[in-house]
C-alpha cells in the first residue's frame, strides 16, 4: 500500500469521515488537517489504543516480529503497517 492509503485505512478504521466540508473526527467534530498516522507516533499511540482483545495480542506480537525490542522502537510507519495487518486492512 502507498503512504496516503495506508494513513487513509487507519483514518477509516478509526472513524473518521470526509465530508464536502473536510475532515471530521470521530465526534463529529470538524478538524481541519487529520492525523499523519505514518509519521506521528503520538498519533499511532491513539490509534493503537483501538484495539483490543485478541487484535491487541496479534499487534503485540507483531510489532515484536518487526524487529523493534517489544514496539519500543517501532517506527510510527512500521506501527501502521502491522495496525493494518492485524485489522486485515493491508492490501498489496
Amino acid at each position: 500500500m502507498r503512504p496516503q492509503q495506508q494513513n487513509l485505512a487507519i483514518l477509516l478504521a478509526l472513524g473518521w469521515k470526509y465530508t464536502t466540508l473536510g475532515w471530521r473526527e470521530p465526534n463529529g467534530l470538524r478538524c481541519e488537517e487529520p492525523p499523519d498516522y505514518l509519521n506521528d507516533l503520538n498519533a499511532m499511540h491513539e490509534a493503537e489504543g483501538f484495539l483490543c482483545g485478541e487484535d491487541w495480542a496479534r499487534y503485540f506480537d507483531s510489532i515484536r516480529i518487526c524487529g523493534a525490542a517489544c514496539g519500543v522502537r517501532a517506527t510510527a510507519a512500521q506501527r501502521a503497517e502491522v495496525f493494518l495487518r492485524t485489522l486485515n486492512l493491508w492490501k498489496p
